[in-house]
């Protein structure tokens, strides 16, 4: 039996009596969660215009620990290994697909793009034979991510997502390589 949900700080222990979110267990994307996410990305540029700042830079290291050059780096050092391997095998597809569901600001899109064009060779390049989709239910995100692309824009597919994955089937089976934001890792939930 899944315990349920409920909420809580990351960094107090949980209060005895403490207020259950949900009474019953729900996929993600039907509970009050989803409902209280969703809300917060739809409305970012109030976090900003009432702390005076992005939202990212209010974290405590100022920047999202997932968009540290060092860990973009080694995810795309990894991803280039991967694609190599396909290739020795020949079992690379003629498209590469990768996947980020909830860009925030694209910070790791454009570091992880920077760095695959970087990686490429004369025996290994994959860069041009890349489409990356951002998917967010965030059109505001969405929007700052790809200006953020501007750099990589023929590689962009920018897909708005609705309440629930919805990435267009033409896509299904084909993405070599995924990311999502820690909210999608964490909970349990249908993607």
């Amino acid at each position: 039996m899944i315990d349920k949900i409920s909420g809580a700080s990351y960094f107090d222990p949980l209060p005895k009596n403490r207020l259950l979110l949900e009474k019953k267990f729900a996929p993600l994307d039907k509970s009050l969660i989803w409902n209280l996410n969703n809300f917060f990305w739809q409305n970012t540029s109030l976090w900003e215009k009432t702390y005076g700042q992005h939202y990212e830079k209010s974290l405590p290291t100022g920047i999202s620990s997932s968009h540290e050059p060092d860990f973009v780096k080694k995810s795309t050092e990894h991803f280039f290994n991967f694609l190599v391997n396909l290739k020795n095998r020949k079992l690379l597809p003629q498209k590469i697909i990768v996947l980020e569901q909830g860009p925030g600001t694209g910070l790791y899109a454009k570091q992880f793009l920077d760095y695959l064009k970087n990686f490429s060779t004369s025996e290994y390049s994959f860069y041009d034979n890349l489409t990356f989709i951002l998917s967010d239910s965030s059109s505001e995100l969405l929007a700052g991510a790809q200006k953020l692309l501007a750099d990589h824009q023929k590689h962009l597919v920018i897909h708005h997502q609705k309440k629930h994955h919805d990435l267009p089937f033409k896509y299904k089976g084909q993405i070599l390589f995924a990311r999502s934001g820690n909210l999608w890792d964490q909970l349990p939930c249908r993607l």
